[in-house]
């Protein structure tokens, strides 16, 4: 969303005059024709004018306000209307004249979303780094793992048979495209990225499921694929989103109690958190830390609830992300490979 001539017009700028000082300051010195608002919106979201602002949001708060001044004084200026003091308090003052909001920086679901739409890439974080620990019981290897390994050996220059190897894996999905019969998935988990293969027919009953920039976990056979000299996803038993994940294999919703700092009404809130969620199979325990000690207190089965990422969002930010946490059923092993030549 940014052209060369928008580029090359910030960069001589700041090569002729110095740094930019703050927003304001970077609307009131550029070409506006060049770096318009879609341009200047462009480089908030990517992180391009990080140092000229408190956070993203508020960059992009202020944005309309900074351009509405620097035009101000643009055709103030082109009309003759400054004289000698004036055009120093118009250079010296239009920072001030813009009204200072400051707002909470975006989600981090926010700020990714911006980096990608315009880099082509999570530039300070990834998308599934939030579920990195949850994930951790659930997955039998990672993509970086996967990837990593050597290709099975050469012999009289065809590479050696490995058997598929049954792995689960988790990932964001980047993309999916169709090719000669066949659906092709690439997943990246932060630690490499990898292609998955289904055949058109078997994918349609995944296709209201899988759906671009959705964190998911893969089961299927991993192997060799030599035509294209990396390992992939060959065959795709079951493919499932978080929601349905924690449905099946969540056994405990825990949620800490600390009676320092939680408040007076923990117990009513915590029942209207819970309500609309009841009906599922996990168990919810409170974790009760009081000045006589702790101690577990399982609700009973009548608060079973479905840990879905909307409950989770909503304790998280109710009591804190370091109190809610989702316990596990063990997670699958993953089988070595073993070379066996044809």
């Amino acid at each position: 969303g940014v052209g060369l001539a928008a580029i090359e017009g910030l960069i001589a700028e700041r090569g002729a005059n110095g740094p930019f000082k703050s927003l304001e300051d970077l609307c009131r010195r550029v070409d506006l024709q060049k770096a318009n608002k879609r341009v200047l919106e462009a480089m908030i979201r990517a992180g391009a004018l990080d140092e000229l602002g408190p956070n993203r949001a508020t960059l992009m708060a202020r944005l309309p306000d900074a351009l509405a001044a620097a035009q101000q004084q643009s055709r103030a200026s082109e009309a003759g209307q400054n004289d000698m003091f004036g055009l120093a308090a118009s250079a010296k003052h239009v920072d001030a004249a813009v009204p200072k909001v400051e707002l909470p920086e975006w989600d981090e679901a926010e700020r990714l979303r911006g980096e990608n739409e315009t880099l082509g890439l999570y530039l300070t974080g990834h998308p599934i780094n939030r579920y990195v620990m949850e994930l951790k019981d659930v997955v039998s290897d990672t993509l970086g793992d996967l990837m990593s390994e050597s290709p099975p050996p050469e012999q009289n220059g065809e590479r050696a048979y490995t058997p598929p190897r049954k792995v689960t894996v988790a990932g964001l999905l980047l993309g999916i495209r169709k090719k000669a019969g066949r659906v092709i998935l690439t997943f990246d988990d932060n630690t490499g990225r990898m292609e998955a293969v289904v055949f058109e027919d078997a994918f349609v009953k995944y296709r209201n499921v899988a759906l671009k920039d959705g964190i998911y976990v893969v089961e299927g056979n991993v192997s060799f694929d030599s035509f294209n000299n990396t390992w992939r996803l060959n065959k795709i038993t079951d493919l499932y989103g978080l929601d349905a994940l924690r449905e099946r294999r969540v056994n405990r919703l825990d949620i800490v109690w600390d009676a320092k700092t939680a408040p007076a009404d923990f117990v009513p809130r915590l029942k209207d958190l819970l309500k609309p969620h009841v009906g599922g199979r996990a168990a919810v325990r409170v974790l009760y830390h009081g000045p006589q000690g702790s101690v577990p207190m399982p609700l009973g089965d009548a608060w079973r609830v479905q840990p879905s990422e909307a409950l989770l969002r909503r304790l998280e930010a109710w009591a804190g992300a370091d109190k809610v946490s989702l316990n596990y059923a063990q997670r699958p092993m993953s089988r070595p490979a073993e070379a066996v030549h044809a």
